[in-house]
């Protein structure tokens, strides 16, 4: 539930149990500031750093790789400095409307995810991180596809690390004010959404990366995938 995506015998908590409550110290920030202002929404400085914190966790996504990750774009970054030289517009929300908007960010930092180290980034990537992309090259629209599907499922994993932390935090506030003697277990009923949206995007990113060892270019031309599920689920790529 940590988003690593290893069983829990082999997850980093077994080697340091804080990797798990890495956001203690923003949650405490967050009671003072809901003390002070009565509100519970989350200032954007605070939700980047954990954000941060829970990207910090994780490493290289390509599997069995265990090196720190860089900064790597969704969109090339050579292709983003062509048309628009040092900065350009990104689709996001307000701060403090919450109402979605193109707003201007750096090339540098536009559409980035710790997602890949930098040799695996380079290798899997470098056809695509030119400024000419054939958009009828089988391989080029594979490689387009992979990396969406990369960056959803790191982007998931970020997500799931700071929901989980956070019913941890909530967990040991109950303990703590709890009468002793009482038997408390923690609610993560709140994550089963997070967890499905990980355990699909994890599936696919899996068959995707078994089609790139295969060099199988038309993978996403026949790929389709089932999900048993009842209520909403948003998913796109």
């Amino acid at each position: 539930m940590c988003g690593s995506g290893n069983k829990y015998k082999d997850c980093c908590s077994i080697k340091n149990t804080k990797q798990l409550l890495f956001l203690t110290e923003i949650i405490e920030k967050l009671k003072k500031i809901k003390f002070a202002t009565g509100t519970t929404k989350i200032p954007k400085p605070e939700w980047e750093k954990m954000l941060e914190l829970s990207s910090n966790r994780l490493k290289c996504l390509f599997p069995n790789c265990s090196c720190d990750t860089v900064d790597c774009h969704l969109i090339p970054k050579n292709v983003l400095r062509d048309s628009y030289k040092l900065f350009c517009k990104t689709y996001q929300p307000n701060d403090d409307t919450s109402k979605w908007d193109f707003y201007e960010s750096t090339v540098k930092s536009a559409l980035t995810e710790d997602v890949f180290c930098k040799p695996h980034d380079n290798d899997i990537f470098l056809e695509v991180e030119q400024l000419e992309i054939d958009p009828s090259n089988e391989k080029h629209q594979f490689l387009l596809a992979f990396k969406v599907i990369a960056f959803a499922l790191r982007h998931v994993q970020v997500l799931i690390g700071i929901d989980f932390a956070s019913a941890l935090e909530r967990m040991g506030e109950l303990i703590k004010n709890s009468v002793p003697g009482n038997h408390h277990y923690p609610d993560i009923s709140d994550l089963h959404i997070q967890y499905i949206r990980y355990t699909v995007t994890h599936d696919i990113f899996q068959e995707v990366m078994e089609a790139y060892d295969k060099e199988d270019w038309g993978f996403f031309l026949y790929f389709h995938k089932k999900v048993s599920y009842s209520g909403h689920y948003k998913y796109a790529a």
